[in-house]
């Protein structure tokens, strides 16, 4: 858009039925004429339903990436998305298989309890220098490739579930705060598993 005056509200959310599976919420892109890249709001009007998927093998930039309403983002592998200002989650889901790049990112986390981040076994992220984060709950499984330079904050609400645990894989991070109402845990040992930190 070159001049935005509409002031009503935007929603692609998914539909509902009875005896099935929910649809997943819609994307919504605004762009300035002006502006390099765009926004993408996710928000399914709090219906739990299926995945709204990336395209596979498609790189995206997004300044500002908002997931709530219990929609369900996925990167899938082979995909890229770059978030370069805020990505935030109110309670929504995001689920990384593929790249995650948030290092340049002011802002990053959750507003509201019930939102997840999932780092898959295929997935790499980068974070931003200082990630403070609130009412979310963070799978980690797969890499977070800035992880050394990054001072990690789990503050009220927070859990974070290491789930690649092993006695020679150390997870690093610059420095890692944990407050009070934070958690950081490891997943259930169906097999021998450590939490290594350095």
């Amino acid at each position: 858009y070159t001049t935005k005056t509409y002031a009503g509200a935007l929603q692609a959310f998914g539909g509902s039925g009875s005896g099935i599976q929910a649809g997943g919420a819609g994307t919504i892109f605004q762009k300035a004429a002006s502006a390099i890249d765009g926004d993408v709001v996710i928000d399914n009007n709090g219906l739990s339903g299926a995945t709204t998927n990336q395209t596979a093998a498609a790189t995206w930039t997004i300044p500002n990436l908002t997931i709530k309403g219990k929609a369900e983002y996925v990167i899938p592998s082979g995909a890229t998305t770059i978030v370069t200002t805020t990505l935030t989650l109110t309670d929504g889901k995001l689920t990384n298989n593929g790249t995650l790049t948030a290092s340049a990112a002011s802002s990053f986390g959750s507003t509201a309890a019930g939102s997840v981040l999932t780092n898959t076994s295929t997935g790499s992220m980068s974070l931003p220098a200082t990630t403070t984060l609130t009412n979310l709950t963070f799978y980690q499984n797969g890499t977070i490739s800035n992880s050394s330079s990054v001072s990690l904050t789990l503050g009220t609400g927070a859990v974070m579930e290491v789930r690649n645990t092993d006695a020679t894989t150390a997870l690093t991070f610059a420095n890692l705060t944990i407050q009070s109402g934070g958690t950081l845990t490891h997943q259930a040992n169906t097999s021998p598993k450590l939490l290594n930190l350095s």
